[in-house]
């Protein structure tokens, strides 16, 4: 009887490690599509546009990287 709930254990184990990997996945494939959204102008006529100005951030990290 020992062996048995021994391979029950690994075997709800296994599942739950599978469950538990594709939550992981749907919520960074979620929070991945909430900070596109975010970034991304959806009101203007140009959708290819962003809203944020991805170079000024760039430039801006750099200069506090210079700074420190």
């Amino acid at each position: 009887m020992k062996n048995i709930n021994t391979k029950t254990m690994l075997v709800s184990i296994a599942l739950s490690a599978i469950l538990l990997q594709g939550c992981a996945s749907d919520m960074i494939a979620a929070t991945g599509g909430f900070l596109y959204g975010e970034m991304t102008d959806h009101n203007s006529l140009d959708k290819g546009k962003s809203d944020v100005d991805l170079d000024a951030m760039a430039e801006e990290g750099a200069k506090l990287e210079l700074d420190e």
